[in-house]
């Protein structure tokens, strides 16, 4: 089939219409901001510290309420089998806990190993008393060494221990020889 080469509407052959001016193309509309997941990190994140917050209350008034009137009189009663067991936990969680940490000592695990010490003096109320207070004492000794890495001085409400190295080291040594270590 062929092709006429002349005739037929515009200015001939080979030629064709003029073409509108090239405009860019225009984006969509903005869409407004996507706020279900704004709303959802939101939540999410008061949901974690509303359950922090419960957990550390709960070792709090647990940690508090071992003191009351009802753990001296279980303590009068307890079994000498019963005391002895405690102290094995207190012990066996005490050594296992020094192992985890690191040679030398890094600041930021002083602080989770003197609440893992105090988690497990609130766990074993029942544990004698030659043991609860060398590890309560190694807990002090715990958070001296971290208040020396901090390097802070007393300042309102805060006074924080001096920290002595000879004496921190006596207080593990007593810890290690109350529990059959040494």
């Amino acid at each position: 089939m062929t092709y006429p080469m002349t005739g037929g509407p515009g200015p001939g052959p080979g030629v064709y219409p003029p073409q509108p001016p090239w405009t860019p193309p225009t984006s969509p509309p903005p869409q407004p901001p996507r706020r279900n997941a704004t709303r959802l990190a939101l939540a999410a994140a008061i949901l974690a510290a509303a359950l922090g917050g419960g957990i550390i209350g709960s070792l709090l008034t647990r940690a508090d309420t071992s003191a009351t009137p009802s753990t001296t009189a279980a303590q009068e009663t307890a079994t000498p089998e019963y005391v002895r067991a405690q102290d094995v936990k207190l012990c066996t969680e005490y050594v296992l806990m020094t192992a985890a940490l690191t040679k030398p000592t890094v600041a930021g695990e002083l602080a989770p190993a003197a609440a893992a010490v105090r988690t497990s003096l609130a766990a074993h109320p029942g544990a004698s008393a030659d043991i609860r207070s060398a590890l309560s004492d190694v807990v002090d000794a715990y958070l001296a060494e971290l208040s020396s890495f901090e390097s802070r001085g007393p300042k309102g409400l805060v006074d924080p221990p001096k920290y002595d190295q000879a004496a921190a080291q006596a207080t593990y040594d007593r810890a290690w020889a109350i529990c059959g270590l040494k």
